[in-house]
């Protein structure tokens, strides 16, 4: 048992005097209760204080509420049908003024009827439980893996599950007859098994060469999921039955990703998993150069050229043209990692161009270069 921390302060308590204090006329009133039986009430019960304050108190609690000397009643509401309590309800119980009065309540649930447990096996368990049903008709709601007690009165009874999932049965009969006796609980035992509803693909990535990482798209009927290169990713919750599975890959790997044709199959206590694989060749990444040619005045009636070549003592004499580049456009082309340099032609003698004529690009990385040309 716990005690109850808060103290209710009731209503009818006597004004403070301005003479001083006297004796107090206040008491104690100390609130317990027991449960006895095998089924106790799972929500407690409500104890109501002269028709005016509540209490929630568990099956086996204490409560200690100070209120005013005198007479009070008591009455515990909420009692489950198969629990009885006594003394009954409601009660007259007198405080003393500074003492402590006790109040006990002793609830007995022994319970009449029948205790259901369910016990399911397999993949894919039915989420929403099932319903158990009493001469058929339908009395309660029981979990995958749940325990379900229903209150009847004594006799012969015929118990059932329904609601089963399509993917569940029941290991035995859906339902069985017992006699019921007096505050007696007959336990009853229902198994049923699940299988799996859907499968697993599982799609291997082999790679060669070099900066295979990347965006990997495995296509199953046309719906995209990731994939990791130089692993399995298995793609779960598909449904059963006959799948194309594509391979997207990134724009620097190539390989064997033509559409592959697999079945899955369910129905079964082990999740069918059906295997692809792909291989993939990979090669360096390029690099992306971004060139800009900001024009004041008056542009150009012509395009600039875009040439660059590798940064060195050889380098003016093997360059390269990049491409056309409009006096106010960017032109972004890849390029392979390394260092450069770059300039632009066709470039009218009357104009000024301020900009860089060195560069660096990495593997993946992204350059730009900006050049400002001035023209009268």
């Amino acid at each position: 048992m716990r005690p109850h921390s808060l103290l209710i302060l009731l209503a009818g308590l006597a004004p403070a005097c301005d003479d001083g204090p006297g004796p107090s006329t206040d008491g104690t009133l100390v609130i317990s209760t027991s449960t006895a039986g095998d089924h106790p009430d799972p929500d407690g019960y409500l104890l109501v204080l002269d028709d005016l304050d509540t209490l929630v108190l568990e099956v086996s609690d204490t409560a200690e509420l100070e209120v005013a000397a005198g007479p009070h009643t008591l009455q515990v509401l909420g009692v489950a049908e198969h629990c009885s309590v006594a003394p009954g309800t409601p009660l007259e119980v007198a405080v003393t003024p500074g003492g402590r009065t006790p109040a006990e309540f002793a609830f007995d649930c022994p319970g009449t009827g029948i205790s259901v447990e369910m016990t399911t096996t397999g993949l894919d368990l039915d989420e929403d439980g099932y319903r158990v049903t009493a001469n058929t008709f339908d009395r309660e709601m029981v979990l995958a893996n749940g325990v379900a007690l229903i209150l009847l009165q004594p006799g012969e009874v015929t118990i059932g599950v329904t609601g089963l999932a399509a993917n569940c049965a029941m290991e035995g009969p859906a339902s069985r007859s017992a006699t019921v006796v007096d505050r007696v609980i007959v336990p009853m035992d229902f198994a049923v098994t699940c299988t799996a509803r859907s499968g697993v693909i599982g799609v291997a990535i082999a790679t060669s060469g070099v900066d295979p990482e990347g965006e990997y798209l495995a296509l199953v009927d046309g719906v995209g999921y990731v994939a990791r290169p130089d692993r399995t990713t298995y793609l779960t919750g598909i449904a059963p039955g006959d799948h194309v599975v594509t391979l997207g890959v990134p724009s620097n790997c190539s390989g064997e990703t033509d559409p592959q044709s697999i079945t899955v199959t369910a129905g079964t206590t082990i999740r069918d998993t059906a295997d692809v694989s792909f291989s993939v060749a990979c090669e360096t990444r390029p690099g992306t150069l971004r060139v800009t040619a900001i024009t004041t005045g008056t542009p150009s009636p012509t395009d600039y050229s875009v040439w660059i070549c590798e940064e060195g003592f050889y380098c003016r004499f093997y360059p390269y043209l990049l491409g056309a580049l409009d006096p106010n456009g960017t032109l972004t082309v890849p390029v392979e990692p390394g260092s450069y340099e770059i300039w632009l032609e066709d470039v009218p003698t009357t104009c000024g161009i301020r900009g860089p004529s060195l560069f660096t690009i990495a593997l993946r990385d992204t350059i730009d270069v900006v050049y400002a040309v001035s023209c009268p």
